[in-house]
């Protein structure tokens, strides 16, 4: 203590009424330097203090288990830091500011999934690479069948059913962000083997670009290939596309994801015949 009731020195404790204490360093009866601040429900931080709050380097660890290390200013992570949520949960490691997550940093998943690349408030933003992991899922297999998705993705609906089984397939985008969605050029290049090569838009394909297919679908034999348009995930406009299995060639415009307008159908090499029109 000092006159007055200041509070002042290296090494003071101080606890509130409430359960909350401190151990540490003071200036003019305000927490600066090391010191330790500990909540009643077990959160306790540890490290640097300016002008009664977290600033310099400390330690997070909260009451679940979730915790962050790394730089602070004005009580605000700030720098570099790591985070990690709870029981074994997602971990960062990179840039903060105000905060949020700002700046290069990795983000890894429990599945092993991640994301390496550049962020704004928290939303990955900028360049970046995506991995997603394989995953096993159950669906409910429903009486009226299902909707496919975008860039390797889908959900089932319909009626009510058995449950089933099914492996989302991993792969890896390397491409531009924007508020935490793939938009602009990328790559996205599945494990099985197919690959989107080109612009995208709120995460669905959208622009121009390249997609083939390695293996077969409900909608697409293996080897397919498409070059054009897209829109909304679905090609439209001027494209062209080759059937892997027969080598056959559209070459016109193309309506929500079918050929619609004005094109041209070629038959294989075996076929050698072609027709152009409507």
């Amino acid at each position: 203590w000092k006159e007055g009731h200041t509070l002042e020195g290296e090494n003071g404790v101080f606890t509130w009424a409430d359960g909350r204490k401190y151990s540490g360093a003071w200036l003019r009866s305000k927490r600066h330097g090391a010191g330790t601040f500990e909540w009643p429900d077990g959160t306790v931080y540890e490290g640097q203090w300016a002008d009664d709050a977290e600033d310099g380097v400390g330690e997070l660890r909260n009451a679940d288990g979730s915790s962050y290390t790394g730089g602070w200013s004005r009580g605000l992570r700030e720098g570099e830091g790591q985070s990690s949520s709870a029981k074994g949960g997602a971990s960062f490691t990179g840039g903060w500011a105000n905060n949020l997550k700002n700046g290069p940093g990795k983000l890894t998943l429990p599945d092993g999934s991640s994301y390496d690349g550049e962020w704004s408030d928290s939303l990955r933003s900028g360049t970046g690479t995506w991995v997603r992991a394989s995953v096993r899922s159950q669906a409910v297999v429903g009486s009226t069948g299902g909707t496919g998705g975008t860039a390797g993705t889908g959900t089932g609906t319909g009626g009510a059913g058995p449950a089933a089984e099914y492996v989302v397939c991993g792969g890896t985008y390397v491409g531009v962000w924007e508020g935490d969605k793939r938009s602009g050029a990328g790559v996205w290049k599945l494990d099985s083997g197919s690959s989107y090569d080109g612009e995208w838009l709120d995460d669905v394909y959208h622009g121009t670009g390249v997609h083939e297919w390695a293996l077969a679908d409900s909608d697409h034999a293996a080897g397919e290939k498409y070059e054009g348009s897209w829109e909304g995930g679905l090609r439209s406009g001027p494209g062209r596309m080759v059937v892997g299995s027969t080598g056959d060639i559209y070459d016109g415009e193309w309506l929500r994801d079918k050929p619609h307008g004005q094109g041209t159908y070629a038959w294989g090499p075996d076929g050698g015949k072609s027709y152009s029109g409507s």
